[in-house]
């Protein structure tokens, strides 16, 4: 398809194109873009990526940017139409916000808290965005483990059918904007033990909560595995703890159970080795030497 030099390139409008003598630009009077040396100025990464490719993409423009230059109809028909946009992008968050609660079988109002976690993202305008819907899949795991309705990052993206690494990814991206209580670590951890040591061991499972969630109380007051995934922390400890027990519960089946990898696991069970001594409790001191040889 060929454009004539006054047809808007952005919405396709023909002859709409006049030139502002104040600035040297031209502007559409149709949808108001702004075109440069002959460019059209790109929108941010944040509507670039949530329009479907079959939609025009309208621009959004920083409303500080060349305002006053403006002519007052061409800066009006310019705000409306960011406006339009702006709600046309929520509604189509929203509604694969839905989507995917629905799929995860969530309730209405959590539904509504990953709405609205995912509408900070969207202000905050720091991230880079992919796809959207691996910053909802991210934020659908910080609010069910905000419910103490924990999912692993392994289940979420196999209901969602997205990739575990593209979400992970994802997640550490936007972790400081979507993780609002920094102090709460050690209390989701605690949650996290007591919701794994049921899917791990399912009766008899007390002392593997109780001596679980007193490792993690070490490992988070002295933060030495600072900045790990609490379900890392969780299943690490966990590991300890059914060592310290001896019990029949490796790597292997935790990881298989929580939904976390081997290496992970061990990789943080490597870096507390040297503290072993320090995190257990007191009365399992003698049974440090159990947890150099980890099955």
């Amino acid at each position: 398809m060929s454009f004539n030099l006054n047809d808007c390139k952005l919405c396709g409008e023909t002859n709409s194109l006049v030139k502002d003598d104040n600035t040297n630009n031209t502007i559409c009077r149709i949808c108001g873009a702004i075109t440069k040396e002959n460019e059209i100025e790109e929108i941010n990464d944040f509507q670039k990526l949530l329009i479907p490719q079959n939609d025009k993409l309208l621009e959004y423009m920083n409303p500080t940017q060349e305002e006053n230059s403006l002519p007052q109809k061409t800066n009006q028909k310019l705000k409306q139409n960011s406006k339009k946009e702006s709600n046309s992008l929520e509604m189509k968050i929203n509604l694969k916000i839905e989507e995917f609660c629905k799929k995860m079988n969530l309730e209405h109002k959590t539904t509504e808290k990953v709405k609205g976690l995912t509408k900070k993202v969207s202000d905050a305008k720091k991230i880079k965005y992919r796809l959207i819907e691996y910053i909802i899949a991210s934020i659908i795991f910080v609010i069910c483990r905000n419910e103490d309705n924990p999912k692993t990052m392994q289940e979420i993206s196999s209901e969602l059918e997205l990739d575990r690494k593209a979400v992970n990814r994802c997640f550490n991206n936007i972790r400081d904007i979507i993780v609002e209580n920094k102090n709460q670590i050690p209390q989701t951890v605690s949650r996290l033990i007591n919701a794994y040591c049921d899917k791990v061991l399912e009766n008899n499972n007390d002392d593997l909560k109780k001596i679980s969630n007193q490792i993690s109380e070490n490992v988070c007051k002295y933060e030495l595995i600072a900045g790990r995934n609490p379900t890392t922390i969780a299943a690490t400890c966990i590991l300890i703890a059914s060592q310290l027990l001896n019990l029949n519960i490796g790597k292997k089946i935790i990881s298989k159970k929580i939904g976390t990898t081997e290496n992970t696991i061990i990789n943080a069970y490597g870096v507390l080795k040297e503290y072993f001594s320090s995190i257990v409790p007191i009365e399992y001191k003698n049974e440090v030497q159990r947890l150099e040889n980890v099955d």
